[in-house]
């Protein structure tokens, strides 16, 4: 069997996004849709990610799409414990939207953007077991909110994430 190092691992985040964030996307989508009615006179459409549009730590290449990931190490840390080694891993999971407009709705698209980071940490809370066989998962945090960046295109680009934490003996 393979040692599961930070190659692997990051591996297999995308694996498990690549498999289970569509249909999650989906069924947050169908969740919303009375209300989104109400709110906004429509369904707030959550777009799929093109699988080519996962790139680990980060990609100049990612703003080739309107909708791209980021996966990668925030930080590993060791400690001594006796004997053995605990290594801590906080992972970073980012979503990144390009096809926003300026002239957007801004509670539409906080909502999208919100949307997209339940749609991330459950897919990686509920398969956690499947990403990282012998990891304890320790936590979920968000990532800071990131302010809108004005591209050269017209479009606004918005990124928000999340960091999981595991730790292995």
């Amino acid at each position: 069997m393979a040692k599961l190092d930070t190659e692997r691992l990051l591996k297999r985040f995308r694996t498990v996004l690549l498999a289970d964030l569509d249909p999650k996307l989906a069924a947050i989508t169908a969740e919303y849709a009375t209300e989104d009615a109400a709110e906004f006179g429509g369904s707030i459409t959550l777009e799929t990610v093109d699988s080519d549009a996962f790139f680990f730590n980060s990609s100049p290449v990612a703003l080739n799409f309107n909708l791209f990931i980021l996966i990668g190490v925030q930080a590993i840390s060791s400690e001594s414990v006796g004997p053995g080694v605990v290594k801590g891993y906080e992972i970073f999971v980012t979503i990144g939207h390009t096809g926003l407009k300026n002239n957007d709705n801004h509670n539409l698209i906080e909502s999208k953007i919100l949307r997209y980071t339940r749609a991330i940490q459950e897919v990686i809370t509920d398969k956690f077991d499947q990403i990282a066989a012998g990891f304890s998962f320790t936590g979920v945090s968000e990532l800071p909110a990131n302010p809108e960046i004005q591209l050269e295109s017209g479009e606004t680009l918005r990124v928000s994430g999340l960091v999981f934490s595991a730790t292995i003996a």
